[in-house]
């Protein structure tokens, strides 16, 4: 293939050769520079938490830089139907999209019935649950869900349970709740029956990856072990009694110190925008007074109203007053204090919601377990050094 600079030619000879050479790296830096540029913009939107790229079914991009991500008035309402026919389990794909033909519900204008890959890839997209997967991580979302976890899982366990063999009841924590941390597959179950010299038979449940490459490294865990693992990572988030109690007073001290001072942030406000407001009425009486002449009137108006419109931005950005934040966050820290112990003493079902609740990522190596924690619980595990109000650690 030969390389062609439009605006540029190059005479014979090594002079030649070298300005095309570094005309040609010139052009490649340009080009690798530029591809490096966009995917960091890509990868600072995706922590920000919205989607860098195309919204899925459901949802539409708006001029809005503060929620460029909108549930769509229609299509969104056709995604809440889907998950909730499916979830009864009761339905086949092409049953499913029969039902939704039926009750009015069109993919698109020039396919009108859903097909069995679309409806797949958006039953599997946690993007409905709030959550962002990209580049093969999983990140919390700031647009709106539009179902809830325990729909979504629901939905989940009825494909996992049609496509999969091994994802039973007898092997509870498959059906992509871990992938493997070498090769992202998903961690599947295997029941071995060992049969005794007395004739009985003992049954063992191991956890492993599916990828059965044989350079693949082995990754393979007893239930029980695997089971004294999360508790062990569910536990590492508890604090000692004195930090917990003092964490609990904290807490509840800096939401009721927030709310009075977003409170009186917003008395401010609220007076500052009635001043305007009348100096702005009595700088018309004076205009129609002709105690000032037009252009004093013009400039003094387009200053007040400038004012107002920042006053009014401000009284926005405080929001509503919510009593019941320092309620919710105190019951989250209590949960998470409780959670190893919630954890032995619940049913499978519960335990797997658990691990969603807590937990973005959750992968399995031969040795180890990650469970990378969602926001706030990760700061729980970091222990982070909490300082009293005299300067002294605790």
């Amino acid at each position: 293939m030969k390389l062609v600079f439009v605006e540029n030619q190059f005479g014979p000879g090594a002079a030649g050769m070298l300005s095309f050479n570094v005309m040609a790296a010139v052009a490649q830096y340009y080009s690798d520079n530029l591809r490096t540029e966009v995917m960091k913009g890509q990868n600072e939107k995706v922590l920000q938490g919205w989607l860098p790229c195309g919204v899925p079914f459901g949802y539409t991009n708006v001029e809005n830089r503060d929620e460029p991500i909108l549930p769509h008035p229609e299509e969104s309402q056709t995604v809440i139907r889907m998950f909730d026919l499916y979830s009864t389990g009761n339905m086949t794909f092409e049953m499913l999209t029969e039902q939704l033909w039926r009750e009015g519900h069109i993919y698109r204008p020039s396919q009108p019935k859903f097909s069995r890959t679309g409806l797949s890839y958006m039953l599997n997209n946690r993007f409905y649950i709030g959550e962002i997967n990209y580049r093969g991580q999983t990140h919390p979302g700031r647009h709106k869900p539009l179902v809830s976890r325990q729909m979504f899982q629901a939905c989940q366990e009825v494909l996992n349970g049609r496509t999969r063999s091994t994802n039973n009841r007898n092997h509870p924590l498959t059906g992509g709740v871990f992938t493997c941390a070498y090769c992202g597959s998903m961690i599947t179950g295997e029941l071995i029956r060992r049969s005794l010299r007395n004739g009985e038979v003992r049954e063992h449940l191991y956890y492993r990856c599916a990828n059965n490459h044989p350079n693949h490294p082995t990754v393979r865990w007893k239930a029980e072990d695997l089971e004294q693992a999360i508790h062990e990572d569910l536990a590492s988030m508890k604090l000692d009694a004195e930090l917990a109690d003092w964490f609990r007073r904290s807490l509840t001290a800096a939401f009721a110190d927030t709310d009075a001072q977003q409170q009186r942030q917003r008395q401010m406000l609220l007076k500052r925008r009635t001043e305007l407001t009348n100096m702005q009425d009595r700088l018309l009486s004076a205009y129609l007074s002709s105690n000032i002449d037009e252009v004093a009137f013009q400039n003094k108006s387009v200053d007040l109203k400038a004012q107002l419109g920042e006053t009014e931005a401000a009284l926005q950005s405080c929001g509503d007053m919510d009593s019941s934040r320092g309620d919710a966050a105190l019951a989250l820290f209590n949960w998470s204090q409780q959670a190893a112990d919630v954890w032995f003493g619940s049913k499978m079902d519960v335990k797997r919601e658990i691990l969603g609740e807590i937990a973005l990522n959750r992968t399995l190596s031969d040795v180890t377990l990650c469970l990378e924690k969602r926001k706030p619980f990760d700061i729980l595990v970091k222990r982070p050094s909490f300082q009293s109000s005299r300067g002294g650690g605790i």
